[in-house]
């Protein structure tokens, strides 16, 4: 039985490596992803949490200036496990602390929220959120 007629040789020593040299720029780029987007959802989940414990700190005072501090200060305290840069720069500018009155069948409320606080990314390359929020809304006791 005759060999069929290769044009090139049978020989496919460095054949992985090239499909490895193919393949490596798309596991990377999907392994930057992974680590990029979790680190966006562990940070907003912080942020969330910091949030209600900031809004439950603050009901516990009965002046709407030692609430807003302990809301503050609660916030920042929750936050101080994040270390990645930049991440607590401008979280003061971002804070509002307000009262609502009571509306019908509903209890005075008090209100935490952080809008627009900026948000550095892991790696840079991938697109994500420049800003993220987080608001809480707790019931005061009467």
């Amino acid at each position: 039985m005759r060999r069929p007629y290769l044009p090139f040789p049978a020989d496919e020593t460095g054949l992985s490596a090239v499909e490895f040299a193919l393949v490596l720029p798309l596991l990377a780029m999907l392994l930057c992803g992974v680590i990029e987007y979790g680190w966006v959802m562990k940070t907003r989940l912080a942020l969330h949490h910091a949030v209600s414990e900031g809004a439950r700190a603050a009901v516990c005072f009965s002046t709407p200036t030692e609430r807003e501090a302990a809301a503050r200060a609660q916030i920042t305290a929750a936050l101080a496990g994040l270390t990645h840069a930049g991440l607590a720069a401008g979280l003061d500018s971002c804070v509002t602390v307000s009262e609502l009155a009571a509306a019908a069948n509903l209890p005075d409320r008090f209100s935490l929220s952080v809008h627009d606080w900026p948000y550095t990314p892991l790696i840079g390359f991938i697109p994500t959120p420049s800003c993220l929020s987080a608001d809480a809304v707790m019931a005061l006791p009467e």
